[in-house]
């Protein structure tokens, strides 16, 4: 199921509207997320040698792990626009997005009287649809959840409020982290974190875990202890809840919550079990209402973070009456194939009137209204909202790895990444098709465990698949900075899934079968494809495939005063007007131009790259020159935008991009006083003249990408 990932960029290609307004944001800061090889003190200050009024400052490392850091800055001296798009311009950066408030997805208190769990056996109870449920029973029959088949301890990551440490429906239930000393102040088992024997606090950095009623409940229906004669049962039996705070407040903090368990998995991965903690799925109830998922892009993105290591993450809708695909919505709206979005449902099977939908963004549906399960003061409790539907999915997923055979296990443990996708396919096909669901989700219905077990249990007895070769090919090995290769995926074996790795490249990884990448460094680069399937996966790597040459200084174009317009270079050279372009046998060192106005040349190497002249020549013309200085061009080379800023006489009300052939490539009204900024992604790398059209006759200025 794909289709996340094509609203995704339907939206931001088409600029799909929101109905919703877009949650403020938190002003002064910005969430970044550097590019491996880069350090963050070096990146502020490059940051901060140009532009040092901003005072770019680390706030918080939100994970050190995978490089994303908070940042603050004086927005009285550069805007928050501003800033953001100054940080996302940088060669050191990946993504990067404000910071916003979040919120936990609003439940409300029900009848405490109502003591029966109708959403894991509905036989009518209370005016209820019988067989309107999970069909919790049937899947128990096969599994109660706790160990895979392979004797990994499950673990279900809940980020939340807070958890009642003590409640005995959960406590023997509850995630230790046994390699570590509580109270000593020392990260007993080096995995970056001190005192986190309970789980971890991603508001204050610390291992403390307090009590609060929503993170009990949302941890109660994943994994209260079952058949133990007391009290409730979870979706598991026995499934091991791994306590993390932080899922209100900001979204750096939500992010940081998320590395926490991300870091555990990502440690049993390496040590193959022996460190760490086997999570299957995260639970995220809690969310910002009518947001636009492309403003969030560090948060998106760490659910493909989680999700090759092997993670799931199921997130609630919003507690409204809202179409998701069109208002927007977070986190439900991420494209992530890795994240699955929840939404309510009654014990009628009819969707709660008062949560989110969307057939292309919301997933499945799940038991959310008065829901009965463990809160503090070790009671129990109705409560209602897509916070308690969205925990059995998070269960059913820790479940279904109980109920997943050898092989299986083996498969996932090899392809992470590639098994958790299929997990959720089990999760999506294996549901009850219901009338509420048709036109409100993407799979049209509602989570069954049983049937869900029966998608797995026939995997398993399939006949196993033969993974992959790999191979692939491209369409040049020899370029130079700036510009692209197209590679072509040529792996054999029906591969299902595909994981690029290009040292040196933007991007430095992909999943497309057949990606196009930019090189804007000189130097030698290796490059590597996984191609996997349900069988396994095969890696080939070629080192020194790809050679960047270094584009050529720029030449400098002097005048001679007397007409004759001279380069720097004493070959390969190539002049152009501002005005009409290329100027066709103008390639000596020297050109004496027939007409006044503007010049420029380009110098081509034996390598056949080139590069613009850094300044351009004025013979006779209208415009004086010292109305240059009046105006100044940030960066340039240019990248994917850039900004013109003035001081003077000349006020510009419109400008023109023409490229090298005297073709008008982008044009616009210069509507803000002071500045211009242009969006450039369309360009091409190679060279171009901006021209501005002022009260004062046109303006010229040589543009590099």
């Amino acid at each position: 199921m794909m289709k996340k990932f094509y609203v995704f960029l339907f939206m931001a290609l088409w600029g799909m509207p929101f109905t919703q307004a877009q949650t403020a944001h938190i002003p002064g800061e910005v969430m970044v997320m550097l590019k491996p090889e880069y350090k963050v003190d070096a990146f502020l200050y490059s940051l901060n040698a140009q532009h040092p009024g901003a005072n770019f400052t680390v706030k918080r490392d939100v994970t050190v792990d995978w490089n994303i850091w908070l940042l603050s800055f004086d927005n009285q001296f550069i805007s928050d626009a501003s800033a953001l798009l100054l940080v996302q311009d940088q060669k050191e950066v990946s993504l990067a997005q404000f910071d916003y408030p979040v919120e936990l997805r609003a439940t409300t208190p029900n009848d405490p009287s109502f003591n029966q769990q109708w959403g894991l056996k509905n036989t009518g109870q209370s005016g209820g649809t019988a067989g309107a449920d999970v069909d919790a029973e049937l899947a128990w029959d096969i599994t109660t959840g706790g160990t895979t088949a392979q004797g990994d301890v499950i673990v279900v990551a809940v980020i939340d409020d807070g958890f009642q440490g003590t409640h005995p429906d959960l406590q023997p239930n509850y995630w230790v982290n046994a390699a570590e000393i509580a109270g000593n102040g020392i990260d007993d088992d080096g995995n970056g974190y001190i005192d986190d024997v309970n789980g971890w606090n991603a508001y204050n950095n610390n291992g403390t875990i307090s009590s609060a009623q929503h993170g009990t409940h949302v941890a109660g229906i994943i994994g209260a202890k079952g058949n133990n004669s007391a009290g409730v049962s979870g979706v598991n039996w026995d499934v091991k809840v791994m306590r993390i705070r932080g899922s209100s407040g900001t979204t750096s903090t939500v992010v940081a919550a998320y590395a926490y368990a991300a870091k555990q998995r990502r440690i049993y991965n390496q040590t193959n079990g022996a460190q760490g903690a086997f999570v299957v799925s995260t639970n995220s109830s809690f969310g910002i209402d009518g947001a636009n998922s492309a403003s969030y892009p560090v948060w998106c993105a760490f659910y493909d973070s989680l999700g090759v290591l092997g993670i799931l993450s199921a997130g609630a809708g919003p507690n409204n009456n809202t179409n998701i695909d069109v208002a927007g919505d977070m986190p439900t709206t991420c494209p992530s194939q890795y994240m699955v979005a929840v939404t309510n449902t009654t014990r009628t099977d009819a969707r709660n009137s008062s949560s989110g939908f969307g057939p292309i963004n919301m997933d499945i549906g799940a038991p959310g209204t008065q829901i009965y399960n463990t809160v503090p003061n070790s009671t129990y409790n109705n409560l209602t909202g897509t916070s308690m539907a969205t925990p059995h999915v998070a269960g059913a997923i820790g479940l279904y790895y109980a109920a997943a055979c050898d092989d299986f296990i083996t498969a996932y443990k090899a392809n992470p990444g590639q098994m958790a996708l299929q997990m959720r396919t089990f999760l999506l096909t294996g549901v009850d098709s219901i009338a509420s669901m048709a036109n409100t989700t993407s799979s049209k219905g509602r989570l069954n465990l049983f049937k869900g077990i029966q998608r797995i249990q026939a995997w398993c007895a399939e006949e196993p698949v033969e993974p992959p070769t790999a191979s692939f090919s491209s369409s040049t090995n020899t370029i130079c900075q700036g510009q692209q290769i197209s590679f072509t995926d040529e792996s054999t074996g029906d591969p299902s899934s595909w994981t690029w790795t290009f040292q040196g490249g933007t991007p430095g990884t992909s999943n497309a079968q057949n990606p196009t990448v930019t090189y804007n460094t000189a130097g030698t680069y290796q490059v590597s494809l996984t191609a996997a399937n349900a069988g396994g996966s095969d890696v080939v790597t070629q080192t020194g495939f790809i050679t960047v040459n270094a584009n050529p200084a720029p030449p400098v174009a002097t005048n001679n005063g007397g007409g004759v317009l001279q380069s720097s270079y004493a070959t390969g050279n190539q002049w152009y007007s501002a005005s009409s372009g290329i100027i066709t046998g103008a390639t000596n060192q020297t050109f004496t131009p027939s007409e006044n106005g503007f010049y420029y040349v380009m110098h081509t190497d034996a390598n056949g790259c080139s590069s613009v002249s850094s300044n351009q020549v004025l013979l006779n013309a209208s415009l004086e020159e010292w109305m240059f200085d009046e105006f100044a061009i940030f960066p340039n080379p240019i990248g994917n935008q850039f900004s013109v800023t003035w001081s003077g006489e000349a006020v510009p009300s419109a400008y023109r991009i023409v490229d090298v052939n005297g073709r008008v490539v982008l044009q616009g009204n210069v509507t803000q006083q002071g500045v211009l900024t242009v969006n450039t992604e369309t360009l091409t790398a190679g060279g171009y003249i901006l021209e501005l059209i002022t009260d004062k006759g046109i303006l010229s200025k040589a543009l590099v990408k």
